[in-house]
């Protein structure tokens, strides 16, 4: 499969995902009017709190001048798909320099993005067929956790 076709499915589950990770912290803002994280332990485990219904956890913060990155990692769900080929979720956010982020009501309209990386390019050795399963298996495996969860 090339790399723009790929690229392209891709897409898709990405927005996907960030319309959900952007339910869940419009969720927790309408609770506590503001989202404020940094790059320390506390935020790291708010966040993965919020995220863990979905199956993720976090892995890690980048911040820089510029951006702020948080790195999430799968849970054994998402890992079981045959082959899986997706190392880490990426939430980045456009940073003013604070190295915080805060997010209120109006902030969700702002540049914020969701990417899934391949760091092996394994993309390269399925067919368009095989992706294109492996990401409805990833938004059916995420469906099923929500309903588990919501029991």
């Amino acid at each position: 499969m090339d790399y723009e076709r790929y690229a392209a499915l891709k897409k898709d589950l990405e927005v996907y995902f960030a319309e959900i990770i952007m339910k869940r912290f419009r969720n927790y803002v309408e609770e506590h009017t503001e989202l404020h994280f940094a790059p320390d332990f506390l935020s790291h485990e708010l966040i993965s709190d919020l995220l863990s219904v979905d199956g993720f956890s976090v892995y890690g913060m980048n911040v820089n001048m510029d951006g702020f990155e948080v790195l999430l990692d799968f849970h054994h769900d998402y890992m079981a798909i045959q082959n899986f080929l997706f190392t880490r979720v990426s939430v980045d956010f456009r940073n003013d320099g604070n190295y915080t982020v805060y997010l209120s009501e109006k902030s969700f309209n702002t540049d914020w993005s969701v990417h899934f990386h391949d760091e092996f390019a394994r993309y390269t050795r399925i067919s368009e067929t095989e992706f294109q399963r492996l990401l409805d298996d990833v938004k059916n495996i995420h469906i099923k956790r929500v309903l588990k969860m919501s029991r």
